[in-house]
């Protein structure tokens, strides 16, 4: 594939790899190209490459674009700054920011990551992008990208009233019947993402497990990934794992405060990379 074409160079950041943060597993929507990565995100589609520091956007570029992307990726804050806190005093998160320092906590969208990591449940990271793309297909606009046609992420409107039926072609098992119920619970205004964003966190927690399904990993991972809260500390089996391993078993997220998320993020990659049984 030749990249090379109306390139844009983004802008040259500090503590970010594409690559890293693409498979950090935050995000289902990607999948790389010629060495480069195209990333569907709601209705957006782009191709991207990183070389060294420097972010290029292949194809057409926007301001609206690189806004977003900016945004997105969360290149204004200062990664730098918050490694050096976490590592302060800490051997164990000062490993993992030097092994995933490249990592960063992904601004998507509130309903899409709602829906995602409802069908990340029990699941395996290439079979959720299948289901995933499966539910784009069936339910989102078919729209033209730079790498040729794509879906974009269905709205919630899109979806309302889907039956668990309905979404039988997806494969998606006992997720679907969790997917109807947070699509039906918004329509009808019993589950506000409005309060998911701005309320203190254990409201916002509660208010996601009202959802049928949605339990503490999975309400955490909607509030980190989707709505930017940095307050929220998923716990799932490679974060138990390092905290067994790494840190004797026991350990208070809020040590990590305010950026707990971003040290789960970290963690997250190290255990994974480490390998730890």
């Amino acid at each position: 594939m030749n990249i090379a074409i109306n390139t844009t160079c983004i802008g040259s950041y500090a503590d970010f790899d594409l690559a890293q943060t693409l498979h950090s597993g935050q995000c289902f929507r990607f999948e790389e190209r010629g060495g480069a990565f195209r990333v569907c995100a709601g209705a957006r589609c782009y191709l991207l490459s990183q070389r060294g520091s420097s972010l290029f956007l292949h194809g057409e570029a926007a301001a609206q674009d690189i806004d977003f992307l900016t945004r997105y990726f969360d290149l204004a804050r200062d990664y730098g700054a918050i490694k050096r806190a976490l590592s302060a005093g800490d051997p164990v998160m000062a490993e993992a920011c030097r092994c995933a320092g490249g990592v960063r906590v992904l601004r998507q969208d509130l309903f899409e990551a709602l829906v995602t990591f409802i069908l990340s449940q029990n699941n395996n990271i290439p079979r959720i992008k299948k289901i995933v793309e499966a539910l784009c297909e069936h339910f989102g606009p078919r729209l033209e990208g730079p790498c040729g046609p794509y879906h974009a992420f269905p709205t919630p409107g899109a979806l309302a009233g889907v039956t668990a039926q309905e979404l039988e072609p997806l494969r998606a098992g006992f997720r679907a019947r969790y997917v109807a119920d947070a699509v039906e619970k918004l329509a009808r205004g019993e589950v506000s993402l409005e309060l998911v964003r701005e309320a203190p966190y254990e409201q916002a927690k509660a208010e996601l497990m009202k959802i049928r399904g949605v339990g503490e990993k999975v309400a955490n991972c909607v509030l980190l990934f989707g709505a930017n809260r940095l307050d929220a500390f998923p716990v799932d089996v490679w974060i138990a794992r390092a905290i067994d391993r790494l840190y004797g078993g026991e350990i208070d997220a809020g040590r990590f405060s305010p950026h707990g998320g971003i040290a789960q993020q970290y963690l997250f990659f190290y255990a994974r990379e480490q390998g730890l049984k």
